[in-house]
């Protein structure tokens, strides 16, 4: 069997070729060629041409690329409208920087009203199809969030997910609208806001699948977003206390918990007020959590359990995510 042409590998010459002929992608790597000006001298508006032909043949990159013109104005006029538009046909084809992009015009955006809701709901998405940078957009705005908002993000990433994953448009209709985030409601002195974490277990929850699983579970590995744990600092005067790595303070960790099977877990919140809830209240200590998934083995516990006692409880019991 013939393998199929590398078009991004073709010359201009084949490229205009396999363009001519009908193929899309021919005709994407085409329109690259003109834009950058690689091969040929640069052309916006015949690059434009090449990249709408193929958008309205179905090419998801060329779909999100025209969005990226329509939002800095690069051989077309600058409509931020149109740009949701394209971004929105390339994102239900599961392509990464059209999700990605969708959730920063609801960010930043003079045309479209800002919307942080649909902006972390459509991040998370982004992230769980391997836009993995998308996750740093969602701090800042979580920190600002009302624990409604949060749910109401989760939800709607959800949502979006499952469109996704059936592929079904995600163009506005009566049955796929826009979320409208609830009036804030500032947290009290003794509570801390959410982070990506808080984010990430109630979406994983919703959506129930091992992509988004691993997409949390990478997280809690590698990331350094800060868990709460029952526990204190240590005395360093005890003698018999064991000695931190140079560089460590001494801990005193109360975050074991001896599960239905005789083994033990680790119990770890996503903020204060949920490990005061559900386990209880008392001194905690702040920790990365891929500081804690680290001390699973000193502490002899088995699974990392994140906010034990909620609906959106979720468990690890291994190590390493599934490929």
């Amino acid at each position: 069997m013939e393998e199929p042409m590398k078009w991004y590998e073709a010359k201009v010459p084949e490229l205009l070729v396999g363009a001519e002929a009908g193929d899309p992608d021919a005709m994407y790597h085409l329109a690259q060629r003109y834009r950058k000006g690689r091969e040929v001298p640069q052309d916006l508006p015949r690059a434009v041409d090449w990249l709408l032909r193929a958008a309205d043949l179905g090419h998801a990159h060329a779909q999100s690329s025209m969005g990226v013109r329509y939002y800095y104005g690069e051989g077309v006029p600058k409509n931020h409208r149109l740009a949701m538009k394209w971004y929105l046909s390339g994102a239900a084809k599961k392509e990464p920087e059209a999700l990605f992009n969708v959730g920063d015009l609801f960010d930043d955006s003079d045309e479209i009203p800002k919307n942080p809701v649909e902006t972390c709901a459509w991040m998370a998405v982004a992230a769980a199809y391997g836009y993995r940078t998308a996750l740093d957009r969602i701090d800042p705005l979580v920190k600002e969030m009302s624990a409604e908002n949060l749910d109401l993000a989760a939800r709607r990433g959800a949502e979006i997910y499952a469109r996704c994953e059936a592929g079904q448009p995600l163009d506005p209709s009566a049955s796929f609208r826009e979320a409208k985030p609830l009036p804030h409601v500032p947290y009290g002195e003794k509570e801390t806001p959410p982070t990506r974490l808080s984010l990430l277990v109630e979406f994983a929850y919703r959506c129930e699948t091992p992509h988004v699983d691993s997409l949390l579970l990478r997280e809690l590995i590698d990331g350094d977003t800060r868990l709460f744990v029952l526990g204190d600092y240590a005395d360093e005067t005890d003698p018999t206390a064991p000695r931190p790595d140079p560089g460590n303070k001494m801990l005193v960790l109360q975050c074991r918990e001896k599960l239905v099977d005789g083994t033990y877990g680790l119990l770890a919140y996503t903020d204060y007020q949920k490990l005061c809830a559900y386990q209880k209240e008392g001194p905690c200590l702040e920790t990365p959590s891929s500081r804690l998934v680290d001390m699973m083995d000193q502490l002899g516990t088995l699974r990392f359990i994140v906010n034990s006692g909620t609906p959106a409880c979720y468990t690890m019991s291994q190590r390493k995510p599934q490929p």
